[in-house]
């Protein structure tokens, strides 16, 4: 607070509180003048209190037309809970904007939030936004970022008309009937580009990412969709962004290869939101001893066809009892999608929480061989307790 000429880049900021109603942010900046640079920092903010958690939250950064304010390359991961009465400066976010905060440039930042208490609710709710604008703010440009809410919450909430005057070559996805607020509640994209006469190039499309807290990409459905500027030259890593054809949207430049699969999501099995189980009412989904049913997602990110791939799961640091038969897909055509299941076996006395891993056996992977091993999580509930 209070600081000129602030620049804040390359923290890695993971947090928690152990208070329930306690709110958690992981960079809080005000009353800055002149030279405002947040760039390539990764913020992971998780716990299970109902407090809000806020990745970055400015108020009174107030910059100049000839030197504007930039925010970007930067990754923002919230998950846990959060409670709709909250004050609304406790609201979980990604990137919060207000109080007379202006002149800044949003480029090229990754926000996935998945925090609140409406997972489960066919309705509604305002509880979170992957992005956020205050009623007095104006004169913010935002280009080329991937916003994500994997709850009922926004991805994109902007309370007055004149507070975004650019607005264009995003990534918007929401788990919601209406992701978008621009003044009013919008429900597609299609409605927010009417509202805004902006967005012309925006998309709204599942982001997939190593996981909650490391957002770089394993799909290339973001890949050449964003605008190149010469002001942001390169990701959250420091590689160049690609300027023929086009950048790839968020802090993440990826790369297209000849060969390149991955496992992009592991689908079942999953971590039950409370572990608090009873008889009848509340089985576990797994149990102790018993065989679990492993669905996972499969993408050829690659140019080249691909054949023979094989794949296979196991529960770390029990391999050799769980690891299942490897299982066929076949042909991969570029850019096709597959999902299949197996079902792995486990023994007593693998209980609780435990890492399962799904892998590709076949295919080279000149860009990111580490998607070819995705991990997840499992419960395993003692038969006995």
């Amino acid at each position: 607070r209070g600081v000129t000429n602030l620049t804040v880049v390359g923290n890695r900021i993971t947090s928690g509180v152990s208070t329930a109603g306690r709110s958690l942010r992981g960079l809080y900046l005000a009353q800055t003048a002149g030279d405002f640079l947040v760039d390539k920092n990764h913020i992971y903010l998780n716990d299970t209190k109902t407090g809000g958690k806020i990745g970055i939250q400015l108020e009174n950064i107030s910059c100049l037309g000839s030197n504007p304010g930039y925010v970007t390359n930067n990754m923002i991961g919230c998950t846990g809970t959060g409670v709709a009465d909250l004050p609304s400066g406790m609201k979980p976010c990604g990137i919060w904007i207000d109080s007379s905060s202006s002149i800044i440039n949003v480029v090229y930042n990754t926000v996935r939030i998945e925090c609140g208490t409406v997972a489960a609710s066919a309705t509604f709710s305002e509880n979170s936004y992957a992005f956020f604008t205050g009623a007095t703010v104006n004169n913010i440009h935002v280009m080329n970022n991937i916003f994500s809410n994997f709850l009922k919450g926004y991805a994109y909430y902007v309370t007055e008309l004149t507070t975004v005057t650019l607005s264009n070559f995003n990534a918007y996805y929401a788990e919601s009937e209406h992701p978008f607020y621009w003044k009013q509640v919008k429900a597609s994209l299609a409605e927010l580009q009417a509202a805004n006469s902006d967005d012309a190039n925006s998309v709204v499309d599942q982001p997939f990412f190593i996981s909650n807290e490391d957002l770089h990409l394993v799909m290339i459905n973001f890949v050449t969709l964003a605008q190149y500027t010469t002001e942001v030259t390169d990701d959250i890593d420091g590689t160049i962004r690609s300027q023929i054809p086009a950048p790839t949207i968020g802090a993440h430049e990826m790369s297209v290869c000849t060969h390149d699969l991955a496992v992009i999501e592991i689908l079942s099995p999953t971590v039950p939101g409370d572990t608090n189980f009873r008889y009848p009412d509340k089985m576990p989904p797994n149990i102790e001893g018993d065989s679990v049913w492993v669905k996972a997602r499969f993408f050829n990110n690659g140019r080249s066809l691909e054949n023979g791939v094989q794949w296979y799961a196991y529960l770390e640091g029990y391999e050799s009892i769980t690891r299942t038969p490897n299982r066929n897909l076949g042909t991969f055509n570029p850019s096709q999608m597959k999902i299949d299941s197996v079902l792995m076996p486990t023994e007593l006395g693998i209980i609780n929480r435990q890492k399962i891993h799904v892998v590709l056996t076949a295919g080279a992977n000149e860009c990111s061989p580490e998607d070819n091993d995705r991990v997840g999580d499992v419960f395993l509930a003692p038969a006995y307790d």
